[in-house]
């Protein structure tokens, strides 16, 4: 054993120089530094000198034990240690050659309380904490299963563990090897591993009161055989583990843990060429009576997790889990390929069965391309990111925690939460299976990249998404659109008051179901094509530039819609429940040739709705009251049916009104009831009554005070009222009024003066005046029915023709039920 003065020199691991530190005697001694050199094949010495080196170091002694190259060397359990605590534990080791281990004091004494002398405490503290073991091998360092390197603090109370630093090109744990740097009632150790290959299989732990430090750097590793890598926290904070790798990365049916009694501690993955595989591994880093940690999963390459549960739940709040990126940061690469499998558990939840509980965490799932398919939990509150640029949702063959194509309960969790997709710009796409959970007033948020190569598309076929709560889903093809041409229909459920927003710039097809009590949106520039049989009875919103079309086999009939954009039936006659639209965005429907029913009608229309040429399409207004405030353009039959008010709110131009051209006209049905609401329609579009009206209130009327005017042909298909309800009702057509032997009933509210310029030719029909108000009939009538004046003052406004034809029809007997009537 030979001493040297160059005491720096200690803290160099390469086998070299610490050779020549063994060959450069000197003769100024320094106790606290011993180089040994050993040639080849001297086992027995090797051994001495590891025990001495061990309990040298606890004297405050460093010690570099060189071997030569070319040396074989191996210590056996029975008489050497590689501990640097204040006892000894025995190991094994096998080296190759050219190798230096170097065992060092423990480091600087901890801060400990006040109450003990500091002198005292300095004392014992810098001999209860774990020293420092420094193995440094030339070609490989192999661990048997037996083997232990232990740098764990001493039996003292509140010690602190040690370090432990290995490097070498090969470096291997096999399975039941044991590298430790634990504390005793005090921190953990810090303990680090380089290599170019490195296999772990066996226990590396740094725990203590507050978790150590394990940091792992290779080109490539393989961590597998149930290892187990902690840095835990046991009465604390959870520690930091750290696994950088330059090429491929491997985490098999092992466990790895930065767990806390108070909050979870840190645990990064990560690769800058390579790929992540865990498969079947265990990622925690949970806080036991504090929030959960952090923990960040990304390879350069391809990010892969099969059946792994990623963890970071906490008692007060959820911690961060990032996979596969961090948009935020960028803290982590950005992975060209991110899978999770559909057994893959991912939470970050709180972990709390107290429903005023709502601090969930973060989660952020990314990559160029995004396969989903595992369970991910943010918990109530909390965040899910997702990142890509296309994402695709696709169906899957049935399996575990599938029914058929669908997940049960255990994909796209959140609780009260937002849950984001935002796409990056970048070529690839996303896979996401079926959305079914217990969504709680949470959000989804699936947005494809606005820029880059990638096409922006969100493809969706053949999956369900689906909540038993109320939530939004909203889906954002920035630059792209919504492709459903993979496969099968999909299927979204809902319940409560969820939202689905579309968002795309192409035209799509969805051939699926929208289930429940869901809204439906469609914003952007895009057209969405709804081909299947849609049962949701939420508000069906059309955004000003957006086209919402139903195609063959499609229908909304449970919907209300606000058309602020296009509704387009060209294709296929369509029921809605009601049609409204902004005054400022009037919006726009295409009827083609086909029939638009509203069904449960209210609200204002003020946009334009126009047919396939001036004779096509046709309206049916079945219950409730439709006002129509825009001139349209289409030229088939309105229809307005029993219980059902159609009420204008605009002028006729000459050509067009809110009922369209001049094409098959209007009829209103037994029961119904045409407001013309103050309005004066110029254009002579024939107008067939069958009604009394809504409740008797007439099958034509005029609610407004202003008054309106008609020029269209009437024709009665049944015993009819004409209502001046509030204004004056002026109908100017000069031709007859046919329908044979059907009576007319003129009705109007005081003040009021109507006037009828028609000829009423019904032959044995009647005419009847009740109300309050003034009729004035000014042709020369030719029915030869009754005449008959209940209430108000029906006027005659021309004398007998030639003594034949009278005012009041022809030979009609004039009964004045009131004798103020005229």
């Amino acid at each position: 054993m030979a001493t040297v003065a160059a005491a720096p020199a200690i803290a160099n691991t390469n086998v070299t120089a610490n050779a020549a530190l063994g060959s450069g005697l000197s003769s100024s001694p320094t106790p606290n530094l011993n180089v040994v050199n050993l040639a080849a094949g001297n086992t027995a010495a090797l051994n001495s000198a590891i025990s001495s080196a061990a309990s040298a170091a606890n004297l405050g002694q460093t010690t570099i034990i060189n071997v030569a190259a070319g040396s074989s060397a191996s210590a056996s359990t029975s008489s050497a240690t590689s501990s640097a605590t204040s006892g000894t534990t025995s190991s094994t080791f096998s080296f190759t050659p050219a190798m230096s281990l170097t065992f060092a004091p423990p480091p600087s004494p901890l801060q400990i309380s006040s109450a003990v002398s500091s002198t005292a405490a300095s004392s014992v503290m810098s001999k209860a904490t774990g020293g420092t073991v420094s193995i440094n091998a030339g070609q490989s360092l192999s661990m048997t299963s037996t083997a232990v390197v232990s740098a764990n603090a001493a039996a003292v109370d509140g010690a602190a563990g040690g370090q432990v630093h290995l490097q070498a090109p090969i470096v291997t744990q096999q399975s039941g090897a044991l590298l430790q740097a634990n504390g005793n009632n005090g921190p953990g150790g810090f303990i680090t591993a380089q290599a170019t290959q490195l296999n772990l299989a066996g226990t590396t732990t740094a725990n203590g009161t507050v978790g150590g430090n394990v940091y792992l750097a290779a080109q490539t590793t393989n961590i597998t055989g149930g290892a187990l890598l902690q840095a835990n926290g046991n009465n604390g904070p959870g520690g930091k583990l750290q696994l950088t790798t330059v090429n491929d990365q491997v985490i098999s049916s092992s466990q790895l843990q930065a767990n806390g009694a108070s909050d979870g501690g840190s645990i990064k993955l990560l690769t800058t060429s390579g790929d992540i595989n865990l498969q079947s591994a265990i990622i925690q880093t949970n806080g036991s009576n504090g929030r959960g940690g952090s923990i960040g999963i990304a390879a350069t390459n391809y990010t892969a997790l099969v059946g792994a549960t990623v963890e970071a739940n906490g008692a007060t709040q959820g911690g961060t889990i990032l996979i596969g990126n961090d948009a935020q940061n960028g803290t982590l690469p950005f992975s060209i390929y991110t899978s999770l499998d559909n057994v893959t558990l991912v939470s970050a939840a709180q972990q709390t069965s107290e429903l005023s509980n709502q601090n969930g965490g973060f989660i952020e799932t990314s990559g160029h391309t995004l396969n989903l398919f595992a369970s991910v939990n943010q918990g109530r509150n909390g965040m899910w990111l997702l990142d890509p640029t296309d994402i695709m949702f696709r169906g899957n063959a049935p399996g575990a925690g599938y029914q058929g194509d669908n997940y049960t309960n255990t994909n796209l969790t959140t609780s009260g939460s937002t849950v984001t997709l935002i796409g990056n710009p970048a070529t690839a796409g996303i896979g996401v299976a079926n959305i079914n959970s217990g969504w709680s007033t949470g959000n989804m948020i699936i947005s494809t990249a606005s820029s880059g190569s990638g096409t922006g598309n969100i493809n969706f076929g053949g999956q369900t998404i689906s909540s038993t709560k109320t939530y939004s889903l909203t889906l954002i093809a920035n630059g792209g659109l919504i492709d459903t041409s993979s496969g099968s229909a999909g299927t979204i459920n809902t319940t409560g008051l969820s939202t689905i927003i579309v968002n795309q710039s192409g035209s799509t097809s969805f051939p699926g179901q929208i289930n429940g009590s869901a809204s439906l949106q469609i914003i952007g520039t895009g057209n969405l094509t709804l081909t299947g049989t849609n049962s949701y009875s939420g508000t069906t919103t059309i955004n000003s530039g957006a086209t919402l079309s139903i195609g063959s086999g499609g229908s909304i009939s449970n919907s209300r819609v606000i058309n602020n954009g296009t509704l387009n039936i060209s294709a296929l006659s369509a029921s809605i429940a009601s049609l409204t639209s902004d005054l400022g965005n009037p919006g726009t429907v295409n009827l083609g040739s086909n029939t638009l029913t509203i069904s449960s009608a209210t609200g204002t229309f003020y946009g334009v709705i126009n047919g396939a040429d001036a004779t096509s399409g046709n309206l049916v207004i079945s219950t409730g009251t439709q006002t129509l405030a825009g001139i349209n353009t289409y030229g088939g039959l309105t229809t307005i049916n029993n219980g059902a008010t159609l009420k204008l709110g605009a002028a006729g131009d000459g050509t067009n009104t809110p009922l369209g051209n001049t094409g098959a006209g209007t009829v209103v049905n037994i029961g119904g009831t045409l407001d013309l609401n103050g309005f004066n329609l110029s254009t002579a579009e024939p107008l067939r009554l069958n009604s009394t009206g809504v409740g008797g209130t007439g099958a034509l009327t005029n609610s407004s005070g202003t008054a309106a005017t008609y020029t269209g042909l009437i024709t009665l298909g049944s015993a009819t009222t004409i209502n001046a309800s509030a204004g004056n009702l002026i109908l100017t057509n000069l031709g007859t009024i046919t329908g044979p032997t059907f009576g007319l009933t003129l009705d109007g509210a005081v003040n009021t003066a109507s006037s009828l310029a028609s000829i009423i030719g019904t032959t044995t029909g009647t005419v009847t005046k009740v109300g309050a108000g003034t009729w004035n009939l000014a042709g020369a009538n030719t029915y030869t029915g009754s005449t008959t004046v209940n209430s108000g003052t029906l006027q005659a406004g021309i004398a007998s023709v030639a003594g034949t034809y009278g005012a009041f029809g022809l030979n009609s007997a004039v009964i004045l039920a009131n004798t103020a009537g005229v």
